[in-house]
């Protein structure tokens, strides 16, 4: 029966409207009519058909489940993948010698080292404001760019609360007015300090645009990062929180432990990794906690791993410079930082487009049977 289930629902799809802000991200992949989708679809279905038969089932269903489910089995799909492509054998869910739990993967590379993955997706905030009143105006905002698609994209922040429900049209103009005034090619996606901005106010209510890019094509959608609220804290610290819960969960294990994470905000840095590790306050290598937390062996930052993004994607492996691990030479063919006299070093490794073989525009205009040949 396993050998049948498929990712996706199988029909002739016709629908080419975007996709609703609020809408959950496997509903409108799976009824998308656009060819970048047409090409997820066909891409994810042959890295689906390589999974093991057993583990199929749960996969799927998580798959298919509302967004904190969904990414989660979308970024241990890509890892099974990613990991049998650089020549590493992933077993899923494997019962350790040693320790407690079942990690989501071991991985055992031609030469016999072995090591545990365990996967996690951390979320920064929820992406949909939670208040109707303010999420009426969020939608107004993002439909400026329907009738005419745009390569600038905002992210927003608010503060304050909404007393009431307010005119759309005057704010929709108010909005066009400000991106119409904006050259993308002099925007910046890596530093917002100079990036144009637009203050929004509706009785106590405040909302603050910021205007980067430029997209790598026109886009139906405006909204690409939030909303956040003013004054939310930094990401290191949940980081490292959400390091800390996943270290705990294993104890000590038989072989070495490497944490893959992935956050849901493309602005992850370095300031954050490096403070979520080696923090004076929060890190989980620091000094003073270095002998706790010697069972993470390494931390795989996938920096807001999505389907459309998978080829170019930052992935980064920091290895704990406070202990040794065995851990398989493949994997260390991926992006690594390593300490040298009390110095992070990087080490670039291969490019995930290219291992993943997926052309330079993924997903592209035109439909994957016309350029994926998948690995024999």
């Amino acid at each position: 029966m396993s050998q049948n289930l498929r990712l996706f629902d199988h029909f002739v799809r016709t629908d080419h409207h975007h996709a609703y802000r609020s809408e959950q991200t496997f509903k409108f992949m799976n009824r998308s009519a656009w060819p970048a989708y047409e090409n997820i679809r066909e891409v994810l279905e042959r890295w689906f058909a390589d999974y093991p038969a057993g583990d199929k089932g749960d996969l799927r269903g998580r798959f298919r489940n509302g967004d904190q489910n969904h990414v989660g089995a979308y970024f241990e799909l890509f890892l099974h993948q990613v990991m049998s492509r650089l020549g590493l054998s992933p077993e899923v869910h494997p019962i350790p010698e040693v320790g407690k739990g079942r990690p989501d993967f071991v991985i055992t590379g031609a030469r016999g080292s072995r090591c545990y993955i365990e996967a996690t997706v951390v979320f920064k905030r929820r992406w949909y404001s939670e208040d109707p009143l303010e999420n009426e105006l969020l939608e107004a905002i993002d439909a400026v760019a329907e009738p005419q698609p745009t390569k600038i994209a905002v992210s927003v922040s608010t503060k304050g609360a909404l007393q009431n429900s307010h005119k759309k049209d005057p704010l929709k103009r108010e909005v066009r007015k400000w991106l119409d005034s904006i050259d993308p090619i002099g925007l910046s996606t890596t530093n917002f300090d100079y990036n144009p901005r637009l203050c929004i106010r509706r009785d106590d209510w405040m909302a603050e645009l910021v205007a980067f890019g430029p997209l790598s094509r026109p886009s139906r959608r405006l909204i690409h990062a939030g909303p956040t609220k003013a004054g939310f804290s930094d990401l290191g610290p949940l980081l490292a929180d959400n390091l800390k819960r996943k270290a705990k969960r294993y104890g000590t294990l038989d072989r070495a432990l490497i944490l893959a994470i992935n956050t849901n905000d493309v602005f992850t840095s370095d300031s954050d990794e490096h403070e979520a590790l080696l923090g004076t306050r929060v890190g989980i290598w620091r000094t003073d906690s270095a002998a706790r937390h010697q069972r993470v062996h390494g931390v795989l930052f996938f920096r807001g791993l999505l389907p459309n993004n998978m080829h170019t994607v930052v992935a980064r492996l920091y290895l704990n410079p406070n202990t040794q691990a065995d851990i398989p030479e493949e994997l260390l063919k991926l992006s690594s930082m390593r300490q040298h006299n009390g110095i992070w070093q990087l080490k670039k490794g291969v490019n995930l487009g290219e291992t993943l073989e997926l052309p330079e525009d993924w997903p592209g205009d035109v439909t994957a049977s016309q350029w994926y040949r998948p690995s024999q």
